[in-house]
């Protein structure tokens, strides 16, 4: 019988270690944006269950609540359906760094 993986299955080395772990996904999420072509400055955790992108400096914050989903404290290993998840926010906020910062400059020059 075949195990069903989830795409995160793929890449992640589950580790003992929250930080670890943690970090590894933030990662992870940096290069799925870079291999779309976005240039993020920094991408890191934003604790108020709001992921977005800050134009002006390229900066990406995902939600970490899919990660700690019991009174906000991450458990190891992290589930694959919820580090999922997260990827599929940074994909999100690649698709703003790719398109939204063109049409931003186009309203504010008045196009």
């Amino acid at each position: 019988m075949n195990e069903i993986c989830t795409l995160s299955d793929y890449w992640r080395n589950p580790k003992a270690d929250h930080i670890a772990e943690l970090a590894s996904v933030l990662e992870g999420c940096k290069s799925m944006i870079e291999n779309m072509g976005g240039d993020p400055s920094r991408v890191t955790w934003a604790i108020d269950g709001m992921s977005r992108t800050y134009l002006d400096n390229a900066q990406v914050l995902l939600d970490i609540a899919p990660l700690s989903p019991t009174d906000g404290k991450v458990e190891t290993p992290l589930e694959t359906e919820a580090v999922d998840e997260v990827i599929g926010y940074a994909v999100h906020e690649a698709g703003h760094l790719l398109y939204s910062r063109e049409h931003a400059a186009w309203e504010n020059t008045g196009g």
